[in-house]
């Protein structure tokens, strides 16, 4: 079964992922779910109640391991569909996991991954949920929450920028998963230098006030 999830930790981000789940909705017709920290409904969409660990970074990774759908598309809430995207599917056909590259692609330096591996965004993620997948989702939290108190190497902890790919791209990288690389169009951030071929699919428009990665605080 496929579906098209997001994650939320508190109100006001759980407004905003309903509001992104009924625009997605409207253009790609296969079901979707938005992990809510606190009683929620819209039509339409399936609303799957969690309790938070106390930081919405954490949350999402736990969200997304735990989606209801064998092959999945995760947004974080401040994406937009703009377009139908439902061809990303396809992908998973030859691929267990696709994203796009960081704003900036490399990110921060890690000593353990070759600097041509670049850094992938996790606010769009196409997965099957299978046991290589799934295993590689547990390394990343386990290694996101213990960075946060133990950072190996300046920047680990995701603090400065506010998010979770520098675990994301270790344990990317260690897992050997197959892997495809989105275009620009599939997770278009028009406020960072990239490029367009063609029609932007998905938007993220507003730039977090934290770090400027586009990312949101309650995801």
């Amino acid at each position: 079964m496929r579906g098209i999830i997001f994650s939320a930790t508190g109100e006001r981000y759980i407004a905003a992922a309903l509001k992104a789940a009924s625009q997605s909705l409207r253009l790609n017709p296969v079901p979707h779910a938005v992990f809510c920290s606190c009683p929620a409904e819209a039509e339409g969409i399936r609303t799957i109640a969690f309790e938070s660990a106390g930081n919405p970074h954490i949350d999402k990774i736990s969200n997304i391991a735990a989606s209801p759908y064998d092959e999945t598309i995760y947004l974080d809430v401040d994406c937009a569909a703009v377009e139908q995207f439902t061809e990303l599917f396809d992908l998973l056909t030859y691929y267990d996991l696709a994203a796009a590259h960081a704003p900036g692609y490399r990110g921060i330096a890690d000593p353990e991954v070759p600097v041509s591996f670049y850094e992938i965004n996790t606010g769009v993620l196409v997965y099957r949920l299978n046991v290589a997948v799934s295993a590689m989702f547990r390394e990343w939290r386990a290694t996101y929450q213990e960075w946060l108190e133990n950072p190996p190497f300046d920047g680990a902890d995701g603090r400065v920028l506010g998010q979770d790919q520098p675990a994301f791209r270790r344990c990317l990288w260690r897992s050997k998963i197959p892997l495809y690389v989105l275009a620009p169009e599939y997770n278009w951030r028009f406020l960072v230098p990239s490029f367009l071929c063609r029609k932007v699919k998905i938007d993220n428009p507003r730039l977090c006030h934290r770090c400027q990665c586009g990312g949101s605080e309650g995801q």
